[in-house]
């Protein structure tokens, strides 16, 4: 008899699941959010009072297809050295390489840093209840002494994204607005034994 064989190929692709909506403030038109002001420490190395990133209360995620999300990523704007995001119960330091794992939900979480943007990534597959808590409670702060670039970054652009955890599929960029406020610590003079050494605020 005759025997016919053909080479079969299989496209395995990412999934054309539903994509999930993000809604940084619920409450209010669009899906962005206007953050309020954070106001620089006094003295060097310490920070101001954090700012919510989000609505503490109207975060909203939502997705016709998953229950759940695998992804989490913040990219922060006019990025300055010693910004930082409070999320998931921990501090996290926004400098290139840096990883770990969060405290309140072991979060696996990276930081990469590319010109101006800082983006930070968690991952773990959680509920979107989850997500929308980890979001409400995520903060931002610095402990730059110069946070806005001598008055020329004076805010940081958050641009936030979801991703399922099924497909992964990306949600619309949600943007959160941060005003940046500086303050001009007052000089200081330190007196050795060559004289007196005057350092500007």
């Amino acid at each position: 008899s005759d025997v016919c064989s053909s080479d079969l190929t299989v496209f395995i692709g990412a999934g054309t699941g539903a994509m999930p909506v993000l809604d940084l403030n619920s409450g209010t038109t669009g899906t962005g959010h206007v953050a309020g002001t954070y106001t620089e420490a006094t003295g060097s190395g310490t920070a101001g009072t954090a700012v919510n990133i989000a609505s503490s209360s109207l975060v909203t995620i939502t997705d016709t297809d998953s229950t759940k999300i695998g992804k989490l990523a913040l990219a922060v704007g006019n990025y300055m050295s010693g910004d930082r995001i409070a999320i998931d119960g921990t501090t996290i330091a926004l400098v290139n390489g840096a990883t770990g794992t969060t405290a309140t939900n072991s979060l696996s979480y990276s930081v990469s840093v590319s010109g101006g943007t800082a983006t930070l990534s968690l991952t773990g597959s959680k509920t979107i209840a989850v997500y929308d808590t980890i979001l409400q409670g995520a903060k931002f702060d610095s402990i730059s002494d110069n946070p806005t670039s001598q008055g020329t970054l004076t805010t940081r652009n958050i641009g936030i994204t979801v991703f399922d955890a099924g497909y992964l599929n990306p949600s619309n960029t949600a943007v959160s607005t941060i005003t940046v406020a500086p303050l001009n610590d007052a000089p200081t003079f330190t007196a050795t034994a060559g004289g007196v050494t005057y350092t500007e605020g």
